[in-house]
């Protein structure tokens, strides 16, 4: 019944494009005659009836609604009665005459998922409907983000209508006069110039049309033109203005509304846009994508989990004993027939692992016997041997080079010899994939059961390229051979984890999830096209402005669409859609929010899904990197020296013809012999220590002295000499044989951190490591340990060469060099220091061109002698204070110091080099050390240290990457190859449109303007004539800026040597299509996810499990919260009234719906109302809220109790006040007036006040700003990477000719508008077109010694490749990171053991316990606060819990104490004497129980268990002490109250 659903549902889908496409849908019908006449329109009415029937007898069967089988309770049968409805109701409008939006649409298309579903029993099916549903349910989690979002967007939208209201209407025409501009015009400027003042009067704001300074020119400012984009692009509505804003933060061609508006307005107007992307694009969409991604691998991991387990459950008895069985006789035979022990059962697992990686799991391998074998099993052998793989390879690469040497161009006899070569590869991989076949056993069973392997679907792929090439032998087809160089890189053997060959391996595991993935998205492109040609085909006659695509046929919609989904041009598209219907704006923005925000970023998380590791491989690589970040800081006080010795040793190795080995290092040198011992047995210590703190929770139950064996990462103990034939340890998956470890625990060891203290007094409030990354941290864990180690020898000599006196004659305990340290470390130093830093980014800011008149030259100079005094004189502090390079510690051993040097020696040519060299100083000189100059920002990241960390762990990611970077670029080759051969030497074309060959390209011809021009055979700026050109085009197709054009030429193509013709070979758009999907939507996003999973995993983020990450989120958010001031009940009397007026619980209510109707009110404000009736309401309505606000300010400021001053210490109330008084103060000022523009962010700013009322919101924004830090790191590289390109930009092409898109708003002929060009090209707008401006040469422009305004070819095509690779594929990308590593539980409303909210809720305890939020309350009244505290964070059972047997209210009564317990011991060691318990600390503790010592990364688990290890005994010893004491206290009350009875009796 399914696939008989599936049918109707398919043929209905075909029926409704061919309605379409035929326009048959929009013609009335008013008879069944008329409707038996329209084949197509009938059979869209009987399958309407079949689904109105289906659907009925779905509703018998099930019930409507009142159950959770019932029909509305499935998502599927919901749209497909809202489908049947909508359809009927579109069906009865067409039957009465009816032409609108209902008539035209049929939603018939959204039952495309229904037939997926029907398709269920199908994995790939199955996959396609499991995105679909992930998809729902991650939308529901997102509604804070939403609002979050929705506030933002409001307050930038009111602010936008506020300040540019109007402004797009204002540009230059052709008139009279002045005075004549505001009554009339004869024509726009072209281009269109937008001006800032339509009284045209020079008053510096915006652009003056030439007419107000020069008599010959007619162009005067006027508004009468209207607003672009037929008037649906401005900011002089609220709707308008959003669907500007969402243009802006989708960064397609945003610049075409920045640009006008900066010369309608100020140029400070761009820090609107600037700031509307940063916080829009890179923030909140960024929010929105990781959370979506993090929901849908959840519930993907889920999803699998629970098809595993469906597996599990479905195989045979019979099945698992024979593998049961196998493993056994297995593991017998590995062991020699003598049984399992541990060592045997580590040693199957490995053997059986790098089986399943090596071979196809469902493929038995051959045991060596004398019985011959089979010849197919012989010749899988050597097809399988690493030797034929690497031959293999051999051939591709070769292949490959000999290809790229093709040019259209070429001679004949060089063509011959290529085509010679290249048969020679086509027949060897003829061959090669035969011997493959004949190998691959069952392929055939596994395609058509749809389970192939990677390795089968790999021998399909190149099965079907070498057969396409073959056809090449015969003089047909295309040589598509190069297609094959995933082979390069792609391997089936064992590799080591997190190497590049690993990573490559687990993303071609992802295939099979992308493939799904691309089925969803081409369904969705299927549906919007069926949908667009019902809005759109064939109704764009006689409007302007026709685009190229259009939605007249399927596959052109579905072209369209593709190309809307690339971010590139679909806001032409909408515009022009605009003017046929209206649903236009709605249908592109849900499309691209669907696709582009959701469909197209679940690619990254794919890539991440495959390459997460397990819990067991994070647990050994936190080990791991605990062991080494506690060496590198045991080991880093003399690692210079480490340095020096080895480049010593490195030197006189070479010079006397030996290699380097350890051995002669060490006979060489004594120092690093010594140096790696150490390191050894400190190493050695650690993982001891290690082990023995995971495995001293068991012995403190079990007997000590026995084997434990780390098993998944838990340790399960062995008794000795028990683990027999068939026995394995306790604990450890049979079937799954986990490799284990074995470690010996003595009764020394097992004690050893016992006897040990805390030692830091300092520790003692924190009973958790914070920050696990902490390098200091981890020192002060295994400080024990580290000193142990390195007191097996005395202190080495240092090298002969390394003396303690800096400069051979300062000592190093000498005082002048203790003081020197001394002020460098100080904090006012730094201060200075950074103040000097400052100073000098400013003079580069207000440098020049060398070729332009600098008024502030003398204070740049003045600014650079200063600089480089300073710096000269902090240099010679340093080496002083610690030596330049032969010292144990000296200055060069730092890089961020060998930085510094390197700008200082800048920065003293820039002063000295005029000096000395005098009149041979010349411009070009000049020239050099201004571009040099922007270099001096790199201090600035010398000195921060978050930015030092950040880009010691992008240095470390970025060679992580590398191999699928390698995998990209093959791919770009692969198809570069190929567009040669199809598209070399076709970019060509006459200026003269009606010459049809190259050869007729001459003479000259008459303009349709009427002039004689001389006909030229010109070069696309884009072409594929060669591989280093192609490789350039393709690198900008995949960065989609400006690939239709590309496309579009392509499409145009007709040969070489021949003119373009309009869609002579439309064909082309698949190239184009497939590289797209493959080379951006593909291989870029796999880049990206790769990158962000390898940063995650260097800065250690991506080693938590997922109890870990919600320790770690949770975490921060318990550090960012402070005790919160108990609100005080004032006597009686007014101020009593105002505190139960502020506190009653309407109050919130009534003050979100008073800033909803004010924010309402403001945004049906619209340029030029302002005499209309409306405008007066708003007047009023702004008079009215202005006083409601102020009168609740005053309500809250009478309301604080006992002092005001408590009212202003909330940020909030601050805040508030603040609006109030400021929309008072600006109240009823004249529209454009200082007043009026100095009150309009107090109005604007007002929505802001929803998050406080709104305590889900309140948390979500709170979680966000934990981000905020780590965000400003990367910002602040980013500034550095634009500051430098700025600065170098602005000395090389200042005085480039403009050219398209270079012009007077986008340039490089100051600093800011360099700036500003380069923000733009960060977002991937336009920086194509700038690139090919700059690259302008002789004879289309001006050459001389004097001056020029040529370009630079290669130096722009450097320039900006390196500039978009860097900013926009990594510092871009960094934002993404970060943005993950806090949109986990903090952001999501679902249901994780500890939320935000709970955390929010002991806030509000403890301000019960400290009600002037001292931060801490007494021990004596900790038993009350964990008796009020609420689950998860206390252990307590009520409600129905309750009613349970008694014997599980015992157990729980004890188990509740026990919590208590254990708190309350834990809070002894935390107390601070004479304060009392702690806020933040009491919080730590209550987590870390609550989700238990697996949450806690390795390093902080370890910190935890040395603080707490005697808890038990000190909480035990302490309340043993208060009994004592308490007695002794009270026994001596009772005698002087005896005493003071007697005495009074006397």
């Amino acid at each position: 019944m399914e696939y008989v659903v599936f049918v109707v549902i398919l043929a209905h889908f075909v029926t409704l494009v061919l309605l379409a496409t035929s326009g048959e849908s929009t013609r009335a019908i008013s008879s069944l005659s008329e409707l038996a006449k329209s084949p197509l329109r009938a059979i869209d009415a009987a399958i309407l009836c079949v689904y109105s029937i289906e659907a009925a007898a779905r509703i018998f069967s099930l019930g409507f609604i009142g159950h959770k089988h019932a029909y509305m309770s499935s998502v599927y049968n919901q749209v497909d009665l809202a489908i049947i409805a909508v359809s009927w109701l579109s069906m009865t409008m067409q039957w009465h005459g009816s032409d609108s939006l209902f008539t035209r649409v049929r939603v018939g298309q959204l039952r495309f998922f229904r037939g997926v579903h029907a398709l269920k029993r199908f994995k790939l099916a199955t996959s396609v409907v499991f995105i679909a549903e992930s998809l729902q349910k991650s939308i529901v989690l997102l509604r804070d983000v939403a609002a979050i979002t929705v506030i933002c967007a409001v307050f930038y939208a009111l602010m936008g209508m506020g300040i540019f209201g109007g402004s797009l209407r204002r540009r230059c025409v052709e008139t009279t006069s002045a005075e004549t501009a505001r009554m009339f015009y004869t024509a726009v400027s072209d281009p269109p110039l937008f001006c800032g003042d339509v009284g045209n009067l020079p008053n510096h704001k915006g652009y003056v049309c030439p007419g107000v300074y020069d008599s010959n020119s007619s162009l005067f400012c006027s508004d009468l033109v209207g607003n672009p984009q037929h008037g649906y692009q401005s900011f002089d509505s609220f709707g308008s203005t959003l669907l500007v804003m969402f243009q802006t933060i989708t960064i397609e061609a945003w610049q075409d509304v920045m640009y006008p508006i900066v010369n309608a307005e100020y140029k400070a107007s761009a820090a609107y846009f600037v700031t509307l992307i940063i916080v829009g694009t890179y923030f909140i969409v960024s929010v929105f994508v990781a959370a979506v991604s993090g929901v849908f691998l959840r519930l993907r991991r889920e999803h699998q989990m629970m098809l595993r387990s469906k597996s599990r459950n479905g195989a045979s008895s019979d099945d698992e004993l024979e593998s049961e069985l196998a493993i056994r006789k297995l593991i017998r035979r590995l062991n020699g027939g003598t049984g399992e022990t541990l060592a045997s059962i580590a040693e199957a697992a490995l053997t059986r692992k790098r089986m399943l990686e090596e071979g196809d799991n469902d493929q038995t391998r051959a045991i060596p016997s004398g019985v011959a074998r089979p010849k197919r099993d012989r010749l899988s052998e050597r097809i399988n041997h690493p030797y034929f793989d690497k031959m293999v390879r051999i051939l591709i690469a070769a292949n490959i080079a000999v290809m790229a040497l093709y040019r259209f161009d070429l001679d004949d006899t060089k063509k011959e010899y290529l085509v010679i070569a290249e048969g020679f590869f086509v027949s060897a991989f003829m061959l090669e994939v035969i011997l493959r076949g004949l190998a691959a056993k069952d392929i055939g069973r596994r395609i058509v059961t749809f389970k192939p392997t990677n390795e089968d679907l790999m021998l399909v792929f190149d099965t079907g390229v070498v057969a396409i090439s073959a056809t090449v032998m015969w003089g047909k087809g295309m040589n598509l051979t190069s297609l094959r160089i995933p082979r390069l890189f792609k391997t089936f053997g064992p590799a080591k984890s997190q190497t590049g060959v690993d990573t490559i391996n687990r993303v071609f595991k992802s295939l099979g999830s992308l493939l799904s993935l691309f089925l969803f998205y081409v369904a969705i492109l299927a549906m919007y096209a069926v949908l667009g040609m019902q809005l759109f085909a064939n109704r764009d006659a006689g409007l302007e402005d026709m685009p190229r695509l259009h939605y007249n046929t399927f596959p052109q919609a579905m072209l369209a669409l593709f190309v809307a989904s690339t971010g590139e041009g679909w806001t032409d598209l909408m515009f022009h859609g605009v003017q046929i219907t209206n649903a236009a704006i709605p249908f592109y923005i849900s499309f691209f929010v669907l696709v582009n925000y959701i469909v197209l970023n679940l690619v990254i998380a794919v890539v991440l899904e495959n390459l997460e590791l397990r819990d067991v491989e994070k647990t050994i690589v936190q080990s791991e990197e605990l062991v080494k970040r506690t060496v590198k800081m045991a080991m880093r006080d003399q690692k210079f020296v480490d340095f020096m010795e080895r480049a010593r040793v490195k030197f006189k190795l070479t010079l006397s013809g030996r290699r380097w080995t350890v051995e002669r290092a060490h006979r060489l040198s004594p120092w690093l012999e010594l140096r790696s011992e150490t390191e050894r047995r400190i190493s050695k210590a650690i993982e001891r220590e290690i082990a023995v703190s995971l495995v001293q929770k068991a012995t403190s139950d079990t007997k000590v002295g026995g084997e434990f064996v780390l098993c998944e990462s838990k340790f399960v103990q062995v008794a000795p000499n028990s683990v027999g034939d068939d026995m394995a340890p306790a604990g450890a998956d049979a079937g799954g044989l986990t490799v284990c470890m074995k470690v010996r625990v003595d009764n020394d060891s097992a004690h050893a951190l016992g006897n040990s203290t805390t030692g830091k007094a300092a520790s003692r409030h924190n009973p958790i490591a914070r920050g696990g990354d902490d390098d200091g941290r981890v020192e002060i864990i295994f400080e024990d340990a580290v000193s142990k180690a390195t007191d097996f020898a005395a202190c080495p000599a240092l090298p002969w060469y390394i003396s303690d006196d800096a400069l051979c004659i300062f000592p190093s305990s000498g005082k002048l060099r203790t003081t020197l340290r001394r002020v460098l470390r100080s904090r006012w130093y730094e201060r200075i220091s950074f103040s000097f830093v400052v100073v000098s980014v400013l003079a580069v800011l207000a440098t020049k061109p060398v070729d332009q008149i600098n008024e502030l030259q003398k204070h740049v100079d003045t600014a650079n002698y200063a600089v480089c005094g300073f710096f000269l004189v902090d240099f010679i502090m340093n080496i002083i204070a610690h030596g330049l390079i032969l010292t144990p510690a000296p200055f060069v051993g730092r890089v961020w110091n060998v930085f510094d040097m390197a700008i200082l020696i800048i920065d003293v040519m820039i002063v000295a080099c005029p000096l000395i060299l005098g009149d041979a100083y010349t411009r070009y000189w000049r020239r050099a050390f201004n571009m040099a100059a922007p270099m001096r920002p790199i201090r600035i990241m010398t000195r921060v240290t978050s930015m030092q960390r950040l880009v010691k762990t992008l240095v470390v990611t970025l060679p992580t990457i590398s191999g699928i970077i390698m995998l990209t670029g093959g791919m770009f080759l692969a198809f570069a190859i190929v567009a040669i051969r199809e598209y070399g030497g076709t970019f060509y074309s006459c200026n003269d449109l009606m010459v049809m060959t190259k050869i007729e390209c001459v003479g000259t011809f008459v303009s349709t303007g009427g002039d004689i021009i001389a006909r030229e055979w010109n070069r696309n700026l884009f072409e594929f004539d060669w591989i280093g050109s192609a490789m350039l085009t393709l690198l900008e197709t995949a960065s989609l800026d400006g690939w239709i054009e590309v496309m579009f030429a392509a499409m145009d193509k007709t040969g070489v040597g021949m003119q373009p013709r309009f869609e002579r070979n439309w064909p082309a758009a698949f190239f184009f299509v497939a590289f797209i999907l493959i080379g951006s939507f593909l291989m870029i996003r796999t880049i990206i996810g790769v990158f962000i999973h390898q940063f995650g995993l260097i800065s250690g983020r991506k080693l938590l499990t997922e109890r870990q990450k919600l320790w770690h989120d949770m975490h921060k958010v318990a550090l960012s919260l402070k005790p919160m001031r108990m609100k005080f009940l004032p006597p009686r009397g007014l101020r009593r009234v105002c505190f139960h007026i502020v506190n009653h619980r309407s109050y919130r209510a009534f003050v979100l719906i008073g800033v909803g109707l004010n924010a309402a009110l403001m945004a049906t404000e619209r340029y030029g109302d302002g005499e209309s009736v409306l405008a007066h309401v708003r007047s009023i309505g702004e008079i009215c809220f202005v006083g409601v606000y102020l009168i609740e300010v005053l309500l809250q400021v009478s309301a604080a109790y006992p002092s005001v001053r408590h009212y202003f210490s909330n940020k909030w109330n601050a805040f508030e006040l603040t609006l109030a008084v400021g929309s008072a103060v600006t109240l009823q000022s004249k529209a454009g007036s200082l007043r009026d523009q100095i009150g309009r962010p107090f109005r604007f700013l007002r929505v802001f006040r929803i998050i406080r009322h709104v305590q889900s919101l309140q948390i979500l924004a709170s979680t966000l700003l934990l981000a905020i830090p780590s965000i400003l790191s990367v910002m602040g590289l980013m500034l550095i990477w634009m500051f430098m390109y700025a600065g170098i930009g602005t000395q090389i092409f200042p005085n480039v000719k403009f050219g398209e898109a270079l012009n007077k708003d986008a340039n490089f002929q100051t600093f800011t508008s360099s700036f500003l060009l380069l923000f733009q090209v960060i977002t991937g707008e336009g920086w194509r077109q700038y690139m090919y401006d700059l690259m302008v040469t002789t004879p289309d422009c001006t050459h001389s010694e004097a001056s020029s305004d040529c370009g630079f070819p290669d130096g722009a095509v450097l320039y900006f490749v390196t500039y978009v690779i860097a900013m926009g594929y990594v510092f871009t990308n960094l934002f993404v990171a970060s943005i993950l590593d806090h949109v986990t539980f903090g952001v999501l409303r679902e249901a994780a053991i500890i939320t935000p909210k709970h955390l929010y809720d002991f806030q509000q305890v403890w301000s019960k316990y400290d009600p002037l939020a001292t931060g801490f309350i007494g021990a004596h009244r900790l038993g009350e606060l964990l008796r009020d505290l609420s689950p998860p964070l206390a252990v307590e059972f009520r409600g129905a819990l309750l009613e349970k047997s008694p014997v599980f209210r015992e157990q729980a009564e004890r188990a509740a104490a026990l919590w208590r317990r254990r708190i309350m011991y834990e809070s002894i060691s935390i107390h601070v004497p004479g304060r009392g318990i702690p806020f933040t600390p009491l919080l730590e503790s209550l987590l870390a129980t609550k989700l238990g010592a697996a949450a806690l990364s390795l390093a902080e688990r370890l910190a935890r268990q040395k603080r707490l290890r005697d808890v038990e005994a000190w909480g035990a010893a302490v309340v043993a002490q208060s009994y004592i004491r308490g007695h002794i206290t009270r026994r001596r009350l009772r005698i002087e109250r005896s005493k003071r009875i007697a005495a009074s009796r006397a």
